[in-house]
């Protein structure tokens, strides 16, 4: 999959790599392709996310459209 470069997926990607959550690495032989890798606090955050009974019941039921209208408000929330 191939992203333009200001996509919502690429600035998120930046935002994990900042907080230490993932590695982004650059492939040499086609510097195109980017590696990104969940770091042992990635994995951690992620576990502790799966174990929450309010993340699940918070996200289990959101449709396509939910969920972009929750990325939405967050984004409001957050000053994007």
């Amino acid at each position: 999959m191939f992203l333009r470069p200001n996509s919502e997926i690429s600035r998120t990607v930046v935002r994990l790599k900042e907080k230490k959550k993932v590695i982004k690495s650059s492939d040499p032989a086609n510097t195109r392709k980017v590696s990104i890798k969940a770091t042992a606090a990635g994995i951690k955050t992620t576990q502790k996310m799966a174990e929450d009974p309010r993340f699940h019941s918070f996200t289990d039921n959101l449709n396509l459209s939910s969920s972009k209208n929750l990325v939405k408000a967050l984004k409001s929330l957050r000053g994007n």
